[in-house]
This record gives structure tokens, C-alpha cells and sequence, in this order.
């Protein structure tokens, strides 16, 4: 039952999703914006206006004006009794009574439940959530990287560590938080070089991110107090906290809002534009340099492979997946079928042919992780949705040492 209730939730939550709108509907000269951003925010403002969940109110509403007519109607239904009034106007009383009650819960849910507001200015962005607004410089997001989703409710960002200062937060008017200090339910600090933004607004959350970051590497190329953003940091602070952390047993672990992969196969070099989703599940038990149990959640890396290895691949793991099942059946199935000879006994070949086909299913498990282990190009693991990070182990060393020079790290050692 609690699964039928928790696919229920998640079916409204979905469906909430649905009365969104893409970016370029949903925000106004969004063409205009991308073409001359300066220019167009020069003009006046531009809103993305709050996402309505109307999916979860009418639900959520519809069973409080239930509950809320079973009080009231256990509250009166003894003078109703002792009235005596006519069925029929009882019936009709007490539906108008539900509806009224539940189309109300559905409006007081609807304003509960409302987003916040995205206002796009010359100067910065403005995120709005009832009382309280959250005001970033541009040069907030004058930084490398994309948009990163662990959950549909929220996304986690890059952000220039420069201009973190200049992040604040007003409730009321009033300011209330700067910098590492913002901690609010439209735009947090997570560190340094990342912020979560929630989904509140009537456009996807990732698509906001977006252009979040493209409006900024555009026109957030200086701080507020008029330096610029790149010349803020010496060169040893510039890199606060790099967005890969080298094992040394070859695992790089990787910031998913920063990650960078070059246009070449991974596993053949071959220049491609073609990608391979690779899950990576978060670590639930682990000892220093081993994971010994993996669980959900998980994320999709997209790591470049050709469309040739990854033919070659499943081929290869197709051929492991067959072999364990063929040595696998055999084993099962010789001692049986000698025993049938030297004694004379039908049966024990029967029994082998069963006891071939359980052994063939376990062989071909077996083999086919061998297989995909074998023929996997890149190893994902210890995947954290809080910090946005994964860990990957590349075959070829080559690879690993170009993600690092396109994200301008130093070599592997």
C-alpha cells in the first residue's frame, strides 16, 4: 500500500512539471536576450514569472476538503437528525458543502504553494520567494561549467568564488546574509565555487540555470566594485578547489557542474561527437579505496565514445555473456551425463540437462559482468547528489590527462 501511495506522489509531482513552459515561451525577448543581452536588459527588466503546482493543490486540497467535511458533518450530524430534515436537501447541503470546502483548500493551496520570481536585470539577477529576494552581480556566474541536476526539485551550479561576496539576501527589505552566509530556499551557498538553485519558477529549473550561466559568461566579465572578476583572485586562489581530486589509484573525482570532456573517444582516441551514458551509484558502504556496496540514487555521466567501440563493447560483452553461460552449462552437465554412462542411470541425464540450464543462467551473469567490467572504458563510482561530484577511472591514462588540460588541471602523476 505505502508503495502505491509513494508512486501516487511522485505520478502529482509529475504531473506539477507539466504546467511548466520551455524558456523561450515562458520568458519574454528570450531570442532578444540571447542575441544582445546588454541591450535588452538595458530596455527594463525581464521576468520569469513563479511556477503554480496545480497538480498538487487540486490533489492535496481535494483530500483536506474531504477530511474537513468528515468533522464537520460528525459535528452536526445529530441535529441534522433531530430536524429532520428531507434526504434529498441533506445530500444537496452536504455536496455543495464538499465542493466549497475543497475548491478552497485547492485556492489556499495554490497561493501556499506558489514559486518565486526570476527578475533579469542590467546589474544582476534577483531571485524572489515571498518575503525574501537574493540579489547576484553577474560576475556571479562568469564561470565555466553547466547546470546540475541530482534531484527535479533543484539544481546545483558554478559560480565565480570572486563574486560570492557580493551575493545578498533581504527579507522584508531588510538585509539579513551576504556572501557564504546566503542560505535560502531560492538560492543557496553551497561553498565557494557552487550554489543550489530551486526549482520555484515556471520554466525548468536546469533551463534557468542555463542561462544563468551563459548571461554571465557574457556580460559578468567585472565585480560591482568595477575590477574584473578574473583579476580578483591571485593565481594560486584562483582555483579554489579544484573540480577534479586525483587518486592515486587512478580515480579522479569530478565536479558534475564543472566537468569538461574533450571531443575524442575515450577509449579508441578517435575524434567524435558521439557519447556513451556511463551510471554512477552512490557508495553506501566503502573502505578507504574500496566500495563494497553501491545503492541508489544514481547519476548518467556522458563520457565520449565512437560509435564503433561502443559496437565493439557490447559485442565484447555479449561474447563474455555467452562463454560463461557455455562453460557454466558444461560444468553442470558432464559429471551428470558420466555418471549416466558408467552406471546406467537415464536419469541422471535428465537431472543434467536441469542442472546444466541453472548453472548456464549463473554462468552468464557472471560472465556478462565480467564482460561489461572488461569492456567498459570508464569506471563510474561514488556518486554524492549533495556536493554534485562522482568519481570515474578512465582505461586510457591519455584521456584522464586531456580532461585535465581542458579543464586547465595539472597532468596526472
Amino acid at each position: 500500500m505505502e508503495h502505491l501511495v509513494i508512486l501516487l506522489v511522485h505520478f502529482v509531482l509529475w504531473l506539477d512539471t507539466k504546467f511548466q513552459k520551455p524558456l523561450r515561451r515562458a520568458l519574454p525577448n528570450y531570442d532578444q536576450l540571447l542575441l544582445d543581452p546588454r541591450q535588452t536588459l538595458a530596455e527594463g527588466d525581464v521576468v520569469l514569472g513563479p511556477m503554480k503546482r496545480y497538480a498538487s493543490a487540486a490533489g492535496l486540497g481535494a483530500l483536506l476538503g474531504l477530511a474537513s467535511w468528515i468533522v464537520i458533518f460528525a459535528l452536526v450530524i445529530d441535529d441534522i437528525r433531530r430536524a429532520n430534515l428531507p434526504t434529498l436537501l441533506v445530500g444537496g447541503v452536504a455536496g455543495a458543502g464538499l465542493i466549497l470546502l475543497s475548491l478552497a483548500w485547492i485556492w489556499l493551496l495554490l497561493t501556499l504553494l506558489r514559486g518565486g520570481t526570476l527578475v533579469l536585470r542590467t546589474e544582476g539577477v534577483e531571485f524572489r520567494h515571498r518575503r525574501i529576494a537574493v540579489v547576484c552581480p553577474w560576475s556571479v556566474f562568469n564561470v565555466a561549467g553547466q547546470p546540475f541536476a541530482p534531484k527535479a526539485d533543484h539544481v546545483l551550479l558554478p559560480i565565480h568564488p570572486a563574486a560570492v561576496p557580493f551575493i545578498e539576501a533581504f527579507v522584508g527589505g531588510q538585509p539579513v546574509s551576504q556572501g557564504k552566509q546566503v542560505k535560502t530556499k531560492p538560492f543557496t551557498v553551497r561553498s565557494p565555487t557552487q550554489a543550489v538553485l530551486h526549482a520555484l519558477y515556471l520554466a525548468p529549473i536546469t533551463e534557468a540555470g542555463g542561462l544563468l550561466l551563459r548571461l554571465g559568461r557574457t556580460i559578468g566579465e567585472r565585480l560591482p566594485d568595477g575590477s574584473r572578476a578574473e583579476d580578483a583572485l591571485s593565481a594560486a586562489a584562483a582555483r579554489p578547489g579544484p573540480p577534479i581530486i586525483i587518486a592515486p589509484n587512478g580515480w579522479v573525482t569530478i565536479h558534475l557542474t564543472r566537468v569538461v570532456f574533450p571531443p575524442f573517444c575515450c577509449d579508441c582516441g578517435r575524434r567524435t561527437e558521439q557519447v556513451q551514458e556511463f551510471r554512477g551509484y552512490t557508495a553506501w558502504l566503502r573502505t578507504s579505496s574500496t566500495v563494497l556496496l553501491e545503492t541508489n540514487p544514481y547519476v548518467r555521466v556522458a563520457v565520449p565514445v565512437c560509435g564503433s567501440c561502443q559496437l565493439e563493447n557490447r559485442l565484447g560483452q555479449s561474447r563474455a555473456m555467452w562463454r560463461g553461460m557455455g562453460i557454466a552449462a558444461l560444468t553442470g552437465l558432464v559429471p551428470c551425463l558420466l555418471i549416466a554412462l558408467v552406471w546406467r542411470q537415464p536419469g541422471f541425464l535428465v537431472l543434467g540437462f536441469g542442472v546444466a540450464f541453472l548453472t548456464a543462467l549463473i554462468g552468464g551473469a557472471i560472465g556478462s559482468t565480467r564482460g561489461r567490467n572488461q569492456h567498459r572504458p570508464v569506471e563510474v563510482q561514488r556518486y554524492s547528489a549533495r556536493d554534485g561530484t562522482v568519481a570515474l577511472r578512465f582505461q586510457r591514462r591519455e584521456f584522464a590527462e586531456a580532461v585535465m588540460e581542458v579543464m586547465d588541471e595539472p597532468a596526472l602523476t
